[in-house]
This record gives C-alpha cells, structure tokens and sequence, in this order.
C-alpha cells in the first residue's frame, strides 16, 4: 500500500479556542481551509478566489461571505490587492494571520494515525482541525509568560470543562496574580482551590476570575484547615 504524505500546520491553541466559542466550526474550517492554502502556495499571501473556495467547502455564497466577514473582523486575513507602479492591479490576495509557519517539509508514514485518505474537503478540515488542536494542546505558546497563564486555565479545565482559553477575563486575572504572587506560588495555590471544590465551608471557585476575587476567603479557609499541603500565598 503506498505510503499516505501528511504536511504539519500549526495555527494557536487560542485562535481555534476563540473561533470554535463565539464563532463555531464553520469559521474556524473557512480559516483551516486557508491556512492549507498558504501552506500549498508556500506564502501567507495567497491566492484564493471565492468561487475556488465555495467549490472546495461546498458551500453558497451567502455562507461562505457571513464567515469571511468575520475572519476580516477579528483580523485573521486581511484582503490585499497588489498594484503596479503605474497602478494597474496585479492581482487580488488574501493574507493570513496567525499561521505559526509554513514551509514544512512533507513527511510519511502509512501508519501515524492521521495519515490516511481524505475522501472530500469537509473531512480534509476536519483531519486540520483535530490536528491542529493536538499540536497545540503541546505547544501552547513560546512566551514563558503565556505557558504559565495556559497552565492555570488548563488545571481549572479539569473542574469546568466549559473553561474559555482566550477569554480576556479569565486570562486578565491570571496575568494579575502572576505579576503580583509569581507563577509557581499561583499555579501552587490553584492546586489547592480545585483540591478543595466540593468540601464544606471551601468557598467556590470554577475560574481564575473567581479565585482571584476570593483569594481572602480561601487563605481564611485554609488556616481554619490548618492545611499542610504546601504554604499558602502571603496576601499581606
């Protein structure tokens, strides 16, 4: 059986997060739909015109411009049209944000689990986006300072599933609490707020924002525990 190529495409954990939640999948496909194409044309300004685009997603006109529109408005691409010196259009682009890189090499292997056919576009995206959010569930940003943030969000992920990565909010409270405590004193006094969800008299915590506003109430909690586990954050 021949051997089936498969092309990594990395995008951030936080650009699939906000589009799939205030946007659902059919925007976060048209952009993965993009992406693919800077990387087969080897540029982030591509050539992509709408009936090439509507014929690739099977989808009709008023569909495909609803969810472009959208991606021009949170500025994930930009339209660009090139001219010459004279002024004469050279030729119309879509540029794209946020793609992590292209220029990957291609690599095989008959058996890696997402190396096999892609009968149609929609599963072809689809193949994207789950790959897409494993890669970057691992890498989740170079910046030191982002990874902390993301731990935090991840570990309250295990008590509320519904946890929103790129809520402004959630990650608002987290930056504060770093700034002022340090990450390691933070991400150590998460562990113990979620440790402590359920138990009687323990104030109630699902998110970063509410931690931080009840950092009072958990550090009287936890001297009325006379908690072992750790030492608290010094809140004076």
């Amino acid at each position: 059986m021949e051997k089936v190529k498969y092309t990594p495409l990395s995008v951030t954990l936080e650009t699939v997060d906000h589009l799939i939640r205030e946007y659902g999948t059919d925007t976060l496909a048209l952009y993965m739909a993009y992406c693919a194409i800077a990387e087969w044309q080897k540029t982030k300004q591509i050539k992509a015109t709408e009936e090439f685009m509507k014929k690739r997603l099977n989808w009709g006109q008023d569909k495909f411009r609803k969810h472009k529109r959208i991606l021009k408005k949170e500025g994930y691409i930009v339209d660009i049209q090139k001219k010459s010196a004279d002024g004469k259009i050279e030729g119309n682009y879509i540029e794209i944000h946020y793609l992590v890189h292209t220029l990957a090499e291609p690599t095989s292997g008959q058996n890696h689990p997402l190396a096999k056919p892609t009968p149609s576009a929609l599963d072809e995206n689809k193949v994207l986006i789950d790959k897409s959010i494993s890669a970057n569930r691992r890498n989740i940003s170079e910046n030191k300072f982002s990874q902390d943030i993301a731990t935090i969000l991840e570990l309250f992920s295990t008590i509320n599933p519904s946890i929103q990565y790129g809520n402004k909010t959630q990650r608002k409270a987290c930056e504060d609490m770093i700034k002022r405590f340090g990450s390691t004193a933070v991400i150590n006094m998460v562990k113990q707020v979620i440790s402590v969800q359920g138990e009687k008299y323990a104030p109630t915590a699902t998110t970063p924002y509410v931690m931080y506003k009840k950092l009072g109430d958990f550090k009287i909690y936890f001297e009325k525990q006379r908690t072992t586990n750790g030492e608290l954050l010094d809140l004076s």
